[in-house]
Protein backbone atom coordinates (compact mmCIF):
# COMPACT_ATOMS: atom_id res chain seq x y z
CA UNK A 1 0.00 0.00 0.00
CA UNK A 2 1.63 3.33 -1.40
CA UNK A 3 1.84 5.83 1.91
CA UNK A 4 -0.57 8.74 1.75
CA UNK A 5 1.87 12.28 1.49
CA UNK A 6 0.15 13.76 4.87
CA UNK A 7 3.79 15.52 6.34
CA UNK A 8 3.91 18.71 5.27
CA UNK A 9 7.64 19.37 4.22
CA UNK A 10 9.28 23.02 4.97
CA UNK A 11 11.19 24.95 2.16
CA UNK A 12 9.71 23.86 -0.40
CA UNK A 13 7.18 22.86 -2.80
CA UNK A 14 5.22 20.06 -1.65
CA UNK A 15 5.26 18.03 -5.20
CA UNK A 16 9.11 17.94 -5.24
CA UNK A 17 10.72 14.83 -4.36
CA UNK A 18 11.61 14.25 -0.87
CA UNK A 19 14.47 11.15 0.24
CA UNK A 20 14.14 10.00 3.44
CA UNK A 21 16.66 9.85 6.61
CA UNK A 22 16.94 6.26 7.30
CA UNK A 23 19.84 6.86 9.82
CA UNK A 24 22.01 8.96 11.37
CA UNK A 25 25.94 7.50 10.95
CA UNK A 26 29.05 8.66 12.75
CA UNK A 27 29.32 12.31 14.07
CA UNK A 28 28.55 13.64 10.51
CA UNK A 29 27.59 11.14 8.63
CA UNK A 30 23.74 10.80 7.43
CA UNK A 31 22.38 7.26 5.72
CA UNK A 32 19.61 7.90 3.60
CA UNK A 33 17.55 7.07 0.13
CA UNK A 34 19.93 9.08 -1.56
CA UNK A 35 22.97 7.06 -0.56
CA UNK A 36 25.20 7.82 1.84
CA UNK A 37 26.14 11.28 2.84
CA UNK A 38 28.93 13.20 4.81
CA UNK A 39 27.50 16.28 6.14
CA UNK A 40 29.64 19.40 6.26
CA UNK A 41 26.66 21.90 7.34
CA UNK A 42 26.09 20.69 10.35
CA UNK A 43 22.46 19.89 9.39
CA UNK A 44 22.41 23.42 9.01
CA UNK A 45 24.45 24.85 11.40
CA UNK A 46 23.06 23.56 14.93
CA UNK A 47 24.55 19.91 14.96
CA UNK A 48 27.82 21.59 15.98
CA UNK A 49 29.07 18.65 18.19
CA UNK A 50 28.10 15.65 16.49
CA UNK A 51 25.24 13.61 15.65
CA UNK A 52 25.47 10.94 18.32
CA UNK A 53 26.63 12.87 21.33
CA UNK A 54 27.12 10.74 23.98
CA UNK A 55 27.65 13.94 26.95
CA UNK A 56 24.83 15.84 25.81
CA UNK A 57 22.76 12.19 25.09
CA UNK A 58 23.45 11.62 28.84
CA UNK A 59 22.49 14.26 30.25
CA UNK A 60 18.81 14.18 28.46
CA UNK A 61 18.41 10.40 29.37
CA UNK A 62 19.17 11.61 33.28
CA UNK A 63 16.35 14.14 32.94
CA UNK A 64 13.93 11.27 31.87
CA UNK A 65 14.05 10.13 35.91
CA UNK A 66 13.11 13.53 37.19
CA UNK A 67 10.98 16.57 36.00
CA UNK A 68 9.48 16.35 32.90
CA UNK A 69 7.01 19.11 33.05
CA UNK A 70 7.76 22.92 33.06
CA UNK A 71 5.26 25.90 34.08
CA UNK A 72 5.81 29.68 33.39
CA UNK A 73 4.35 30.35 36.99
CA UNK A 74 6.47 28.89 38.79
CA UNK A 75 10.54 28.65 38.45
CA UNK A 76 12.82 25.90 38.83
CA UNK A 77 16.19 25.82 40.69
CA UNK A 78 17.50 23.91 37.33
CA UNK A 79 16.43 26.62 35.36
CA UNK A 80 17.99 28.89 37.36
CA UNK A 81 21.43 27.54 37.32
CA UNK A 82 21.71 26.27 33.67
CA UNK A 83 21.03 30.73 33.00
CA UNK A 84 23.64 31.16 35.48
CA UNK A 85 25.82 28.55 33.50
CA UNK A 86 24.91 30.71 30.11
CA UNK A 87 25.82 33.92 31.53
CA UNK A 88 29.29 33.04 32.60
CA UNK A 89 29.74 31.93 28.93
CA UNK A 90 28.50 34.90 27.20
CA UNK A 91 30.95 37.11 29.63
CA UNK A 92 28.04 39.41 30.59
CA UNK A 93 25.78 40.00 33.32
CA UNK A 94 22.42 40.41 32.92
CA UNK A 95 19.21 37.32 32.29
CA UNK A 96 18.42 34.97 30.45
CA UNK A 97 15.01 34.33 28.84
CA UNK A 98 14.51 30.15 27.41
CA UNK A 99 12.79 30.27 24.00
CA UNK A 100 11.80 27.14 21.66
CA UNK A 101 14.49 28.02 19.08
CA UNK A 102 16.31 30.45 17.34
CA UNK A 103 13.89 32.48 15.08
CA UNK A 104 11.58 32.19 18.71
CA UNK A 105 14.65 34.49 19.84
CA UNK A 106 14.66 36.77 17.72
CA UNK A 107 10.81 37.24 17.55
CA UNK A 108 11.26 37.56 21.58
CA UNK A 109 14.14 40.20 21.19
CA UNK A 110 12.36 42.59 19.48
CA UNK A 111 9.16 42.69 20.84
CA UNK A 112 11.10 43.21 24.23
CA UNK A 113 13.45 45.70 22.78
CA UNK A 114 10.62 47.45 21.49
CA UNK A 115 8.56 47.55 25.00
CA UNK A 116 11.63 48.07 27.55
CA UNK A 117 12.45 51.56 25.14
CA UNK A 118 8.90 52.53 23.67
CA UNK A 119 10.08 52.86 20.39
CA UNK A 120 9.25 50.88 16.82
CA UNK A 121 11.88 50.82 14.68
CA UNK A 122 14.21 48.15 14.50
CA UNK A 123 17.23 48.39 11.89
CA UNK A 124 18.88 45.72 9.69
CA UNK A 125 20.78 44.91 6.85
CA UNK A 126 19.88 42.95 3.56
CA UNK A 127 22.92 39.70 3.37
CA UNK A 128 21.00 38.46 6.79
CA UNK A 129 18.62 35.35 8.05
CA UNK A 130 16.89 35.75 11.30
CA UNK A 131 14.20 33.50 11.03
CA UNK A 132 10.61 32.60 9.45
CA UNK A 133 8.76 33.80 12.02
CA UNK A 134 6.96 36.91 10.84
CA UNK A 135 8.67 39.56 12.85
CA UNK A 136 12.19 37.97 12.70
CA UNK A 137 11.34 37.54 8.66
CA UNK A 138 10.35 41.38 8.57
CA UNK A 139 14.18 42.18 9.57
CA UNK A 140 15.38 39.00 7.22
CA UNK A 141 17.55 40.40 4.20
CA UNK A 142 17.19 37.25 1.99
CA UNK A 143 14.68 35.64 -0.53
CA UNK A 144 12.25 33.76 2.02
CA UNK A 145 10.81 37.58 3.18
CA UNK A 146 9.02 37.66 -0.47
CA UNK A 147 5.64 37.08 1.11
CA UNK A 148 2.44 39.71 0.77
CA UNK A 149 1.86 39.36 4.89
CA UNK A 150 4.70 40.91 6.38
CA UNK A 151 4.08 43.29 9.11
CA UNK A 152 4.02 47.08 8.04
CA UNK A 153 6.12 49.96 9.13
CA UNK A 154 8.61 49.38 12.25
CA UNK A 155 11.54 48.38 10.33
CA UNK A 156 14.24 50.08 7.39
CA UNK A 157 17.31 48.57 6.09
CA UNK A 158 21.05 50.22 7.03
CA UNK A 159 23.89 49.56 4.20
CA UNK A 160 25.88 46.15 4.19
CA UNK A 161 29.32 47.68 6.07
CA UNK A 162 32.01 47.13 3.45
CA UNK A 163 29.70 50.10 1.49
CA UNK A 164 30.14 52.02 4.83
CA UNK A 165 32.86 50.91 6.73
CA UNK A 166 33.16 54.15 8.75
CA UNK A 167 29.50 53.93 9.77
CA UNK A 168 28.67 57.10 8.28
CA UNK A 169 25.33 56.06 5.86
CA UNK A 170 24.04 54.37 8.82
CA UNK A 171 24.30 57.20 11.18
CA UNK A 172 22.51 59.32 8.45
CA UNK A 173 19.59 56.77 8.19
CA UNK A 174 19.47 56.89 12.46
CA UNK A 175 19.19 61.21 11.75
CA UNK A 176 16.78 60.77 9.26
CA UNK A 177 14.59 58.28 11.01
CA UNK A 178 15.19 59.85 14.23
CA UNK A 179 17.33 58.24 17.00
CA UNK A 180 14.09 58.66 19.53
CA UNK A 181 12.13 56.45 16.97
CA UNK A 182 14.62 53.33 17.01
CA UNK A 183 14.71 50.57 19.65
CA UNK A 184 17.20 48.50 18.01
CA UNK A 185 19.82 47.33 15.33
CA UNK A 186 19.96 43.81 14.51
CA UNK A 187 22.18 41.93 12.66
CA UNK A 188 24.27 38.74 12.73
CA UNK A 189 27.83 38.96 14.44
CA UNK A 190 29.41 37.07 11.56
CA UNK A 191 26.74 36.78 8.52
CA UNK A 192 25.96 32.62 8.49
CA UNK A 193 24.05 31.23 5.10
CA UNK A 194 23.97 34.71 3.00
CA UNK A 195 27.91 35.02 2.63
CA UNK A 196 29.60 34.88 6.15
CA UNK A 197 30.84 38.46 6.35
CA UNK A 198 32.41 39.95 9.52
CA UNK A 199 32.06 43.14 10.72
CA UNK A 200 35.34 45.58 10.43
CA UNK A 201 36.03 47.31 13.63
CA UNK A 202 35.65 50.99 12.41
CA UNK A 203 31.87 50.09 11.96
CA UNK A 204 31.90 48.26 15.14
CA UNK A 205 32.81 51.84 16.70
CA UNK A 206 30.01 53.45 14.97
CA UNK A 207 27.62 50.97 16.47
CA UNK A 208 29.62 51.64 20.23
CA UNK A 209 28.77 55.37 19.61
CA UNK A 210 25.02 55.05 18.72
CA UNK A 211 24.52 52.52 21.37
CA UNK A 212 25.94 55.06 23.95
CA UNK A 213 24.77 58.63 22.60
CA UNK A 214 21.17 57.68 21.42
CA UNK A 215 20.22 54.32 23.68
CA UNK A 216 19.80 52.07 20.86
CA UNK A 217 19.95 48.46 21.79
CA UNK A 218 22.23 46.46 19.64
CA UNK A 219 20.66 42.71 19.28
CA UNK A 220 23.35 40.53 17.74
CA UNK A 221 21.93 37.26 16.68
CA UNK A 222 24.04 34.21 17.63
CA UNK A 223 21.94 31.54 16.52
CA UNK A 224 24.44 30.29 14.19
CA UNK A 225 27.64 31.72 15.44
CA UNK A 226 27.30 31.06 19.27
CA UNK A 227 28.67 28.18 20.99
CA UNK A 228 32.44 28.11 19.35
CA UNK A 229 31.58 28.04 15.53
CA UNK A 230 33.58 30.71 15.27
CA UNK A 231 36.39 29.68 17.63
CA UNK A 232 35.25 31.70 20.70
CA UNK A 233 32.52 31.54 22.56
CA UNK A 234 30.44 33.85 20.73
CA UNK A 235 30.81 35.84 17.87
CA UNK A 236 30.35 39.11 19.41
CA UNK A 237 33.03 37.91 21.07
CA UNK A 238 35.59 39.16 18.33
CA UNK A 239 34.77 42.60 18.64
CA UNK A 240 34.84 45.10 21.03
CA UNK A 241 31.25 45.66 21.90
CA UNK A 242 29.19 45.02 24.84
CA UNK A 243 25.22 44.14 23.18
CA UNK A 244 22.18 44.66 25.07
CA UNK A 245 20.40 41.88 23.13
CA UNK A 246 22.05 38.28 22.27
CA UNK A 247 19.47 35.92 20.71
CA UNK A 248 20.73 31.97 20.75
CA UNK A 249 19.52 28.58 19.14
CA UNK A 250 20.61 25.71 17.10
CA UNK A 251 23.50 24.73 18.85
CA UNK A 252 22.16 25.70 22.06
CA UNK A 253 21.21 21.94 22.26
CA UNK A 254 23.45 20.37 19.25
CA UNK A 255 19.80 20.49 18.16
CA UNK A 256 18.89 17.61 19.77
CA UNK A 257 15.72 19.02 21.78
CA UNK A 258 14.00 22.68 20.73
CA UNK A 259 15.81 25.42 22.33
CA UNK A 260 17.05 29.31 22.47
CA UNK A 261 17.39 31.86 24.64
CA UNK A 262 17.75 35.62 24.79
CA UNK A 263 20.07 37.54 26.64
CA UNK A 264 19.13 40.93 28.33
CA UNK A 265 21.02 43.60 29.88
CA UNK A 266 19.93 44.88 33.12
CA UNK A 267 19.22 47.98 31.94
CA UNK A 268 16.34 46.40 29.84
CA UNK A 269 14.60 44.04 32.44
CA UNK A 270 14.90 47.28 34.76
CA UNK A 271 11.76 48.39 32.73
CA UNK A 272 10.17 44.80 33.71
CA UNK A 273 10.51 44.98 37.34
CA UNK A 274 7.06 46.81 37.52
CA UNK A 275 5.74 46.39 34.55
CA UNK A 276 4.79 42.85 32.69
CA UNK A 277 6.72 40.96 30.55
CA UNK A 278 4.24 40.14 28.10
CA UNK A 279 5.67 37.22 26.18
CA UNK A 280 6.05 33.61 26.81
CA UNK A 281 6.01 30.06 26.64
CA UNK A 282 3.78 27.54 28.45
CA UNK A 283 6.72 24.93 27.85
CA UNK A 284 9.07 27.43 29.09
CA UNK A 285 12.38 26.45 29.95
CA UNK A 286 11.51 22.91 29.20
CA UNK A 287 13.78 20.54 31.32
CA UNK A 288 14.36 17.92 28.46
CA UNK A 289 16.05 20.59 26.44
CA UNK A 290 17.80 22.51 29.40
CA UNK A 291 18.98 18.75 29.76
CA UNK A 292 20.25 19.05 26.55
CA UNK A 293 21.58 22.51 26.66
CA UNK A 294 23.47 21.48 30.61
CA UNK A 295 25.14 18.71 28.21
CA UNK A 296 26.38 21.11 26.26
CA UNK A 297 28.03 23.44 28.78
CA UNK A 298 29.15 20.59 29.98
CA UNK A 299 30.96 18.41 26.68
CA UNK A 300 32.58 22.58 25.73
CA UNK A 301 33.91 23.02 28.91
CA UNK A 302 36.68 19.72 28.50
CA UNK A 303 40.29 20.25 28.07
CA UNK A 304 39.65 17.72 25.16
CA UNK A 305 37.48 20.15 23.30
CA UNK A 306 39.11 23.06 23.82
CA UNK A 307 42.16 20.93 22.32
CA UNK A 308 40.30 19.42 19.75
CA UNK A 309 38.56 22.97 18.08
CA UNK A 310 41.45 24.54 18.20
CA UNK A 311 43.76 21.73 16.39
CA UNK A 312 40.77 21.45 13.99
CA UNK A 313 40.42 25.15 13.15
CA UNK A 314 43.99 25.31 11.73
CA UNK A 315 43.41 21.98 9.63
CA UNK A 316 40.27 24.05 8.31
CA UNK A 317 42.36 27.17 7.90
CA UNK A 318 45.13 25.81 5.79
CA UNK A 319 42.77 24.11 3.90
CA UNK A 320 41.29 26.84 3.14
CA UNK A 321 44.65 27.74 1.47
CA UNK A 322 45.41 25.18 -0.11
CA UNK A 323 42.02 25.00 -1.88
CA UNK A 324 42.58 29.11 -2.95
CA UNK A 325 43.44 28.19 -6.31
CA UNK A 326 40.44 26.44 -7.20
CA UNK A 327 38.04 28.98 -6.42
CA UNK A 328 37.22 32.57 -6.56
CA UNK A 329 37.48 34.04 -3.26
CA UNK A 330 37.01 32.65 0.83
CA UNK A 331 35.57 34.02 3.54
CA UNK A 332 35.23 33.42 7.23
CA UNK A 333 36.65 32.54 10.70
CA UNK A 334 36.83 29.10 12.93
CA UNK A 335 34.61 26.63 11.27
CA UNK A 336 32.44 28.82 9.19
CA UNK A 337 33.53 30.08 5.84
CA UNK A 338 32.01 31.08 2.32
CA UNK A 339 33.64 29.51 -0.43
CA UNK A 340 32.50 31.57 -4.01
CA UNK A 341 33.59 29.02 -6.40
CA UNK A 342 34.86 29.98 -9.56
CA UNK A 343 31.11 28.80 -11.77
CA UNK A 344 28.43 27.55 -11.05
CA UNK A 345 27.62 23.72 -9.57
CA UNK A 346 24.71 22.40 -8.54
CA UNK A 347 23.92 20.77 -5.88
CA UNK A 348 23.27 17.65 -7.28
CA UNK A 349 26.69 17.16 -8.24
CA UNK A 350 27.63 17.57 -4.43
CA UNK A 351 24.77 14.84 -3.42
CA UNK A 352 26.23 12.37 -6.04
CA UNK A 353 29.64 12.83 -4.54
CA UNK A 354 28.50 12.28 -1.23
CA UNK A 355 28.02 15.60 0.15
CA UNK A 356 25.23 17.40 2.15
CA UNK A 357 26.37 21.07 2.17
CA UNK A 358 24.72 24.21 2.43
CA UNK A 359 24.88 26.23 -1.32
CA UNK A 360 23.48 29.83 -1.83
CA UNK A 361 24.21 30.24 -5.45
CA UNK A 362 27.63 29.85 -6.38
CA UNK A 363 28.91 30.14 -3.20
CA UNK A 364 28.86 27.13 -0.60
CA UNK A 365 28.58 27.52 3.18
CA UNK A 366 30.97 25.16 5.01
CA UNK A 367 30.25 24.93 8.82
CA UNK A 368 31.34 21.46 9.74
CA UNK A 369 31.13 19.52 12.66
CA UNK A 370 33.48 21.12 14.84
CA UNK A 371 34.16 18.37 17.21
CA UNK A 372 35.26 15.51 14.60
CA UNK A 373 38.74 13.62 14.95
CA UNK A 374 41.34 14.94 13.22
CA UNK A 375 41.80 12.16 10.83
CA UNK A 376 38.54 12.36 10.44
CA UNK A 377 38.07 16.00 9.38
CA UNK A 378 41.27 15.81 6.99
CA UNK A 379 39.23 12.76 5.05
CA UNK A 380 36.07 14.91 5.16
CA UNK A 381 38.09 17.61 3.61
CA UNK A 382 39.80 16.14 0.82
CA UNK A 383 36.73 14.17 -0.28
CA UNK A 384 35.01 17.91 -0.43
CA UNK A 385 38.53 19.34 -1.60
CA UNK A 386 38.18 16.35 -4.90
CA UNK A 387 34.82 17.54 -5.92
CA UNK A 388 35.73 21.37 -6.13
CA UNK A 389 39.47 20.86 -8.31
CA UNK A 390 37.21 18.57 -10.34
CA UNK A 391 34.25 21.34 -11.33
CA UNK A 392 36.57 24.41 -11.02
Amino acid sequence: MKSKKSLVYPWQPQNEKRYKLIKFEDDNVLKTTRGVLTDYSSLSFHSSFGFNNNVIAKEMKNQINHSLLTFSKFEQQFQTEIANELLDLLELKGHIFFTQGGADSVEHALKISRESNQRRVILSRRKSYHGATLGALQITGDHRRNVFYLPKGGHHWIPEPKDDPDFSKTLNIIHKIGANNISGICLESITAKNGVYILPPTWIDGLRQVQSKYKINIIFDEVVCGFYRTLKPFGFHHYKIKPDIVCMGKAISNGMAPLGAVYFAPKIMTYFNNNAFKTGHTNYGHPISLAALRGVLKYIKQKSFKNKIETNSKILKNWIKEIGPYIAESRGTGFLYAIDLKSPVSHDVFYQNGISIVMNESTLILCPTISLTKQKLIKDLSQLSNVIRRYS
